[in-house]
């Protein structure tokens, strides 16, 4: 696959829309790495400028927005420099990647805004705030014995908050976030 996308990834880019059987949804194929297959890709895909990953969901139930208003992107990131937590490498790459990727012609309608060092309260209050259409995370996440949690920014600074999958999953549910 690498290689007959490589020729597509220096000139105008390529998208790689990832429709996924959902046994398999919760690998993290954003994160494929390639060792030296190509001169144009090498290192992890999904952080090449030319290269733009795409998820395909499963959406049970559309909910219509006014007309009169743009689509709303929020991109919330989290990247607590604590000692009980490894740094996210390449963060403000994927940051870009993710921003040049809705930088194009197509996606000039869009409202697009980055909330940078995420912790619960400010995430909360921005998607409450914002109520956008789709949300993307960049935080450290692990799963519990009672569920999933996200490490995102404390407080004060080098501290870590936790914040819950439920709570999550609650807040974007309410505020109607895809």
């Amino acid at each position: 696959i690498i290689a007959q996308i490589a020729p597509h990834i220096e000139g105008r880019g390529v998208r790689i829309w990832l429709d996924i059987h959902p046994s398999l949804q919760a690998m993290p194929w954003e994160a494929a790495h390639v060792d030296g297959q190509t001169s144009v890709a090498e290192g992890y895909l999904a952080l090449h400028p030319g290269v733009h990953f795409l998820r395909g969901i499963e959406v049970k139930e559309m909910t219509s927005r006014p007309t009169n208003s743009r689509p709303k992107v929020l991109i919330a990131w989290a990247n607590p420099n604590h000692p009980s937590v490894s740094r996210i490498h390449e963060l403000e790459r994927e940051v870009e990647s993710i921003r040049a990727a809705l930088d194009v012609p197509e996606c000039r309608d869009l409202e697009v805004r980055i909330l940078d060092y995420a912790n619960p309260s400010s995430l909360a209050q921005s998607i409450e705030r914002l109520k956008p259409d789709l949300l993307h995370l960049v935080a450290h996440g692990e799963r519990t014995a009672t569920g999933f949690r996200f490490i995102l920014e404390g407080g004060e600074k080098g501290s870590v908050a936790e914040f819950y999958g439920e709570d999550l999953a609650a807040l974007i549910t309410e505020n109607r976030v895809r």
